[in-house]
């Protein structure tokens, strides 16, 4: 037996939706970080910022 961790009642380790709260608990996706995400978007920016820069800047 686990605690859920939104309602923090007893569950069954098995099950994937909370019998009290029907919270999933198990995500359908990766977690992301946040910080993983902004350097991903930077480095995007960048990336267009430069391709621009060389199409345009002559």
């Amino acid at each position: 037996m686990e605690s859920c961790p939104y309602c923090k009642k007893e569950i069954d380790s098995l099950i994937s939706i909370c019998p009290h709260c029907q919270k999933s608990l198990k995500p359908d996706y990766p977690g992301m970080n946040p910080k993983w995400f902004l350097g991903i978007w930077i480095f995007f920016l960048a990336l267009v910022a430069v391709m621009l820069i060389s199409m345009f800047g002559r």
